[in-house]
């Protein structure tokens, strides 16, 4: 298997237990970290030593355990090994693992960030200009670049700087239910697959099961604006999304016109093909009712643990006239600006991108695609010894992407990319829509908007250094917002008071304010108004009456708002709440267990009734009609339901058990890590609240940029 994981070979029962937990539990993220030293002679370091503090990401050290404790020392271990595997001794690594972009990025512009960064968005920080160029450093080292996968590096340059290295280099490729297709009757498709091929497959394997629609496909893009996600269909016809600088839209191009209308007209409008906005998208495949979807490799984790039971295998993306292009990613490391260390940084940055031993390490343990390109061959070998389900499957789609440089890295706009976004996801809307029946025309409106938007230079920046000393007065006033001392709440500002999220009105009605990034995974990010939940058994009940975006024409098909139990007031804790989803329905969201992975739980028919799949309008209510909400408890366990009058509820999921011994109940909104989408901050109305009062109004977690 290659190196060991801590100092000196790793005990066997730790591939034993890695392999049992890869098939068992969900995969879950780490908050904690301390100050760390080499192995060996470097093991007593000088007071003088550089610290060099290092922000991870959850999927960079996310262990398939649920176990954190176990998870922190494995990569504790890892990092310990810094300077007997191509570091530099005297320097000590301080690991800490973000929450998310947002949290990184507001902690550098308050001044508080890291020496070393790494994110899965590159382009704010660069933006900001909060990364050192690394060319010199290239030059001084005579760092082969060729090591890294064809192409890379181009997505870190700007006038001509190299700001970033890969983090790795992940690829998506299309994963098929063979299950499906043969109790259908259907061939399966082929690698050799072209334009034709990929919407014949759609078109067949579209239909009903079980009174539920079955889809042949989805197209893999992150957001309805087709701009980050949905690129690699522009370039695979010959077109683009926008010019190489990011500062004019492109979608006017012939190529560009050509893959419009291949979408539109041979796939959303036929409804044959699935989208990002398609109800519960995420559970049709484990389900039986999607015949095929993109995966990228950063996911093979949580498929692997959702696909179980079904027969599978793995196709690259289709043959379009331009050629095969997919999506690639843009994580990366790269130094602060900030960094008072900084070869000390990029010494740690140069063995996390191109050392061996870090790239392994990921291999091995959570099956991370690597960033060094002579590495490919070994990451299908050990993924298919330690992952035993994946054995057989055709995983060299992965690797084949990355080695001949066909994977495409998400795209942004130069200097307003959330604004350009939600101009270019407005004239989108109208097309899913069918208000506008011309892709032409579409295509071009948006064209329009965008370069307007670009012409203004840097005029959105301004807010995000406002938003940035909101959160250092924070911090100042008492919260955990910073880097140098990560809490067991990790890096945001855990349920600090913020009174200005609620409105009372007239009639016992609220209204509450939120921007939060999510609440999904580990860490929960949202606005929260409530009191404590004393009442056993207790009954619990609110009316929603409006769900809208406050600031931006797009509202996120993930902005949600509803009613929320949990255990305390700490971003981790185990918690459940039922919710209106701006474009998926109702549903239910729990965390059984404090620090472990949430779940979910879609509704039950007619209660998504209540919610449209995207406002008729800009800042127009997503609610076709007000929806009731209620938690009941009995002990340790909880039923959600909804209703449209009041008195007839209709159950929400199933029941949910709850290591609960105390808890919160209230409100809860949450406008989808709105900064970096372009979604904004959303408005929820309630009413006919039963069984609590919001005494208490706190941020969980800390809050979003505003756009």
């Amino acid at each position: 298997m290659g190196e060991g994981i801590g100092c000196g070979d790793p005990p066997a029962d730790v591939f034993r237990w890695r392999r049992r937990r890869l098939l068992q539990g969900a995969a879950g993220g780490l908050v904690l970290g301390s100050g760390l030293t080499a192995c060996g002679p470097a093991a007593r370091p000088s007071v003088q030593d550089p610290v060099v503090t290092v922000v991870f990401q959850p999927h960079l050290v996310g262990m398939p355990s649920g176990n954190r404790q176990t998870a922190v020392r494995l990569v504790n271990e890892a990092l310990a090994q810094f300077s007997s595997h191509g570091g530099s001794k005297g320097i000590r690594i301080r690991p800490v693992f973000s929450l998310g972009t947002t949290h990184t990025l507001a902690a550098l512009l308050a001044g508080s960030g890291p020496d070393v960064v790494s994110d899965w968005v590159y382009a704010p920080f660069v933006d900001h200009g909060l990364l050192l160029p690394l060319d010199s450093y290239f030059k001084r080292d005579a760092v082969d670049t060729t090591k890294w996968s064809r192409g890379q590096l181009d997505v870190y340059r700007r006038g001509g700087q190299t700001y970033a290295v890969p983090a790795f280099t992940g690829t998506v490729v299309y994963a098929y239910n063979q299950g499906l297709f043969d109790q259908l009757g259907r061939p399966y498709p082929t690698p050799a697959w072209d334009a034709k091929g990929f919407v014949d497959v759609c078109r067949s394997m579209t239909g009903n099961t079980g009174g539920q629609k079955r889809w042949g496909g989805m197209l893999y893009q992150w957001d309805n604006t087709l701009g980050n996600g949905a690129g690699w269909v522009f370039n695979a016809f010959g077109g683009s999304v926008m010019n190489q600088s990011g500062t004019k839209g492109t979608l006017g191009s012939p190529g560009s016109l050509a893959a419009g209308r291949w979408m539109f007209h041979e796939l959303y409008w036929p409804q044959i093909c699935a989208n990002i906005s398609t109800p519960m998208f995420w559970q049709l495949m484990p389900k039986g009712l999607l015949a095929m979807e993109p995966i990228g490799s950063w996911s093979l984790v949580q498929k692997v643990l959702g696909y179980q039971g079904l027969k599978w295998d793995i196709l690259p993306f289709p043959v379009l006239p331009a050629g095969r292009t997919t999506l690639g990613n843009d994580d990366f490391f790269g130094v602060s600006s900030q960094s008072k260390h900084p070869d000390a940084a990029w010494s740690v940055v140069r063995w996390a991108s191109l050392g061996r031993f870090w790239n392994t390490f990921n291999i091995k343990i959570q099956l991370l695609t690597p960033a060094r390109n002579d590495l490919w061959d070994y990451w299908v070998q050990t993924v298919q010894q330690v992952a035993p389900p994946l054995r057989g499957k055709q995983l060299q789609w992965f690797a084949d992407a990355a080695v001949h440089g066909y994977a495409l890295a998400p795209q942004y706009y130069r200097y307003n990319n959330a604004v350009a976004t939600s101009a270019v996801g407005s004239w989108l809307f109208k097309l899913f829509t069918r208000t506008e029946s011309s892709v032409r025309t579409a295509f071009l409106g948006a064209d329009a908007q965008v370069d307007a938007i670009e012409k203004r230079g840097k005029a959105g920046t301004g807010a995000a250094r406002a938003a940035s000393r909101q959160l250092a007065a924070a911090r100042r006033a008492g919260g955990t917002y910073t880097f140098a001392a990560p809490t067991r709440h990790g890096l945001g500002v855990a349920a600090h008071p913020d009174a200005a999220l609620l409105t009372r009105q007239t009639g016992g009605a609220y209204q509450l304010v939120g921007d939060g990034a999510s609440v999904f995974g580990v860490h929960d990010n949202c606005a929260f108004a409530g009191s404590t939940a004393l009442r056993t058994p207790a009954s619990f009940t609110c009316r929603l009456t409006a769900l809208r975006n406050e600031t931006c024409p797009q509202l996120s098909p993930f902005a949600a708002a509803g009613l929320m139990v949990r255990g305390d007031l700490s971003d981790d804790a185990p918690m459940v709440l039922v919710a209106a989803t701006a474009a998926q329905g109702v549903g239910v969201v729990y965390r059984p267990l404090a620090a472990q992975m949430t779940a979910r739980q879609p509704a039950a028919s007619p209660a998504a009734g209540a919610v449209t799949r995207k406002p008729p309008s800009a800042h127009a209510n997503a609610l076709r009609r007000p929806l009731w909400l209620r938690l009941q408890r009995s002990g340790q366990t909880w039923t959600a339901s909804s209703s449209f009058d009041g008195t007839h509820f209709t159950p929400v999921g199933a029941p949910v058990t709850l290591d609960m011994a105390a808890g919160w109940v209230g409100l809860y909104a949450c406008a989808n890590n709105a900064p970096f989408h372009g979604h904004g901050t959303i408005q929820a109305g309630f009413d006919h609240l039963g069984g609590f009062a919001p005494a208490t109004v706190v941020q969980v977690g800390s809050p979003g940029l505003p756009v």
